[in-house]
C-alpha cells in the first residue's frame, strides 16, 4: 500500500517455522501502532499479511477543530486523533464499512458529523 512520503520495504517472502505469529506495523510519523494477531503458519504452508491504513489530515481552520473517528475494531467507539501532528494514520475496517467522524471546533460551538469510507493507502484532507 503506497502512502505519500513513506518508503516501505515490502517483504514478498519470509520463511518462518510453523506456528502462530503476531505482525506489528509501527509508523511514528503518523502515530500508528497497528497489530495483526493470530497469524497461523502451517507446516509447508504459507499465509498473507497486510496492514491496511489510510491517512487523515486535519485542515479544520476558521475555526480550528479536532477530529474524532470511529474505531475500525470496535463499532461505535470514538477515538480523538489529537493535535500533536496534523496527519494521523487510521486503520481501514476489514469489513469495508464507513466510519463516523465527529468534527468539533476548539470552543465547542461548532460540531459536525460525517461518515467516510477509507481505502488503504489514501490520504483524506478534512476541511470545514
Amino acid at each position: 500500500m503506497p502512502v505519500p512520503g513513506i518508503k516501505a520495504k515490502k517483504v514478498k517472502k519470509l520463511a518462518v517455522a510453523p506456528g502462530e505469529y503476531t505482525g506489528l506495523c509501527y509508523q511514528p510519523d503518523y502515530a500508528l501502532v497497528y497489530e495483526i494477531t493470530r497469524l497461523a503458519v502451517t507446516p509447508g504452508g504459507s499465509t498473507d499479511m497486510a496492514f491496511r491504513w489510510a491517512l487523515i489530515e486535519n485542515k479544520l481552520e476558521n475555526p480550528y477543530g479536532r477530529i474524532s473517528i470511529e474505531s475500525s475494531f470496535a463499532p461505535g467507539v470514538m477515538m480523538d486523533l489529537g493535535i500533536d501532528t496534523p496527519v494521523r494514520a487510521a486503520i481501514v475496517p476489514s469489513d469495508g464499512r464507513s466510519l463516523k467522524l465527529i468534527l468539533t471546533d476548539d470552543s465547542g460551538q461548532r460540531s459536525e458529523e460525517r461518515h467516510m469510507k477509507l481505502e488503504p493507502g489514501q490520504r483524506y484532507v478534512i476541511k470545514w
